[in-house]
């Protein structure tokens, strides 16, 4: 078998595409492996994981490096947060709450005391939003504390503070 002119050109020519194209497709899995092993996604053949752990552990939020550990600590919003809230029939109510917060941490408890007039702002606001009858129910009462769990960690996060406040507490709620 002889290849003769345009027949062998065109050989050449599909094949010069085939391989093209092949070159294209391993550089393209070539970067994407790059990629997925430098972000940290995929660890090295025989690796040990210990630097994807590393990379893993540099790109978690603070709040997951320092795990909660050691003695529960409280510390006692001094003032009771007073707010109006509204009722049924278009009327007003009054909730009062006393407020514990725990942590394990005192640098957390310490970041509180730092932005104590932010925490209160927003807790007060929270407060004010709420409704009689929901807050008067065991739930609602559930909800309302998750809420101010929720609005201190998100405020400490936002200041640069460890969120690691676990829990808060109304050791006092009033609504009438």
């Amino acid at each position: 078998m002889h290849f003769t002119g345009k027949a062998y050109q065109r050989g050449v020519s599909k094949l010069v595409v085939i391989l093209l194209v092949l070159l294209i497709v391993i550089l393209l899995a070539v970067g994407t492996a790059a990629a997925l092993y430098l972000t940290g996604v995929v660890s090295p053949p025989g690796g040990n994981g210990d630097d994807q752990q590393q990379v893993a552990e540099q790109d978690e939020p603070q709040e997951q490096q320092s795990a909660p550990s050691g003695p529960a600590q409280y510390m006692r919003l001094d003032d009771a947060i007073t707010v109006n809230i509204s009722r049924e029939g278009g009327r007003n109510a009054i909730l009062q709450a006393r407020i514990e917060l725990m942590a394990r941490d005192e640098a957390v408890l310490e970041g509180v005391d730092r932005h104590l007039p932010m925490i209160r702002n927003n807790l007060i606001s929270l407060f004010g939003d709420q409704r009689y009858e929901e807050v008067t129910s065991s739930d609602g009462k559930n909800a309302l504390r998750e809420q101010a769990l929720e609005e201190i960690n998100d405020i400490l996060r936002e200041e640069g503070e460890q969120p690691n406040v676990e829990a808060v507490f109304f050791t006092h709620l009033v609504t009438q």
